[in-house]
């Protein structure tokens, strides 16, 4: 059987198949349009989503990646953590490796397991030297750091280390030598290291501070090889993005050869403090002797000579911080300065060499202290402390030295909080002052 429309001839069968179609795509349709509500919806949520994502830290939207690099992992080990991350993990574990467990263990944040890092600690070689692969990290992490925050201050040191001369299984490599990297001297080669040469910067502004450079000595250091050593640091830390403004050591004899060869001089007639940045001359690299040490060696030659002369003529006497001493050991009950010792005053061969015992500000346990200006000035006005009469130049020593310490441990001059603006103005005119006296 078969229908003609307008000269068009089909069948029924033909007919129904087509109205047949015709159902099931508006039923298609429907579920489109069902799905596509849907996504829309869905959509809207993740651009609200992606909206409060926008709102997070850097280092929230860090977590928040690997939160979800985890969530659609196929299994434990199929995440791929990014190198920040690495990084911030390793600086966890490295402090505090009971945090790190307690943290991982719970699942509070994103971390690998400790032996994944373990992995990547086994992939470091610790060599003595500059690591460029420091140095190209750090010129990535400061890359958006501004320049203020990139200004510091170098400082380098020599500790004593324990003679120990091993081959690392890795690459066979024999540790423990004499290792100057290219200014090891031919002498040097076949000496046990028993000293390390350590440089470090640190930023004026931000907490943190970076080892850049190690090297292995047998004893001190050479002068001239600490030189070549300071200005190779200040090149590859220039070409790294940092600033260095100033270099900052102890007082030592190879220190001061070396500070020598780049032309400081500490002659009070020929006073040279800084020398010319090795990457850019127009500029100058300041050079600042470790303000504890200073104190100490302060404290020590008024031991060794028992009194000062100032430019003023005034003078300072060592015996007065005995006399103040056993003036209040003689007293009953409370003291002026309580934690005031003997080993204070009195250090023997090994408390000489502790910068701890003469620094001790912040606990007025040193003689460098207000609270042990007060007390002398205190005493000297009572009848029965006669030997602290006269003492009143000893006493503002004290306190100027307080003033200057505080000065010098400060981070920056508008700390209202200790009056350190107004201690700085009044130490650098004092200083000035000694200076061209």
């Amino acid at each position: 059987m078969a229908c003609q429309t307008e000269g068009n001839v089909c069948s029924i069968s033909e007919l129904h198949a087509v109205k047949d179609q015709l159902r099931s795509t508006k039923q298609q349709l429907r579920l489109c349009q069902v799905k596509i509500a849907k996504l829309t919806v869905q959509a809207n949520r993740s651009r609200r989503s992606h909206q409060d994502v926008q709102k997070l830290s850097a280092r929230e939207k860090l977590i928040f990646d690997h939160w979800l690099m985890k969530a659609n992992a196929k299994s434990a080990t199929a995440a791929r953590y990014k190198k920040e991350w690495i990084y911030d993990c390793l600086l966890l574990k490295i402090k505090s490796t009971a945090v790190y467990t307690f943290l991982h263990e719970n699942e509070f944040l994103p971390l690998p397991n400790p032996r994944t890092l373990y992995g990547y600690l086994r992939n470091l070689k610790a060599d003595f030297g500059f690591d460029s692969t420091l140095f190209t990290v750090l010129c990535e992490k400061l890359e958006a750091v501004p320049e203020r925050e990139r200004r510091g201050v170098l400082m380098f040191d020599e500790m004593s280390v324990r003679k120990s001369v091993h081959i690392r299984e890795s690459d066979m490599a024999l540790l423990g030598k004499v290792d100057f990297a290219e200014h090891t001297r031919p002498g040097d080669h076949g000496k046990d290291g028993d000293h390390v040469l350590v440089f470090l910067f640190r930023p004026f502004l931000g907490g943190w501070s970076q080892t850049v450079g190690t090297f292995c000595a047998s004893g001190a250091a050479p002068g001239s090889i600490v030189a070549k050593l300071l200005l190779q640091c200040i090149v590859h830390l220039t070409n790294a993005g940092v600033v260095v403004d100033a270099v900052t050591c102890d007082n030592s004899t190879s220190n001061q050869s070396a500070l020598r060869s780049l032309g400081v001089n500490g002659d009070m007639h020929k006073l040279q403090t800084c020398f010319e940045h090795p990457c850019e001359p127009s500029k100058q690299v300041h050079v600042v002797i470790d303000p504890p040490h200073i104190f100490k060696c302060i404290r020590n030659n008024l031991l060794k000579v028992g009194k000062f002369l100032l430019p003023q003529g005034q003078e300072v006497f060592h015996c007065h911080y005995k006399d103040l001493l056993d003036y209040e050991e003689e007293q009953a009950g409370l003291r002026a300065v309580p934690k005031l010792t003997k080993a204070h005053i009195f250090p023997n061969a090994f408390q000489k060499m502790s910068v701890k015992l003469a620094v001790q500000a912040s606990h007025a346990r040193s003689y460098v202290h207000e609270s042990t200006a007060s007390a002398m000035e205190f005493y000297s006005e009572q009848e029965d402390c006669k030997k602290l009469h006269g003492s009143a130049a000893t006493s503002q020593f004290t306190r100027t030295l307080n003033k200057l310490f505080d000065c010098l441990n400060s981070r920056r001059p508008d700390h209202v909080r200790f009056n350190e603006a107004q201690h700085i103005a009044e130490q650098f005119h004092y200083t000035n002052d000694q200076i061209t006296k």
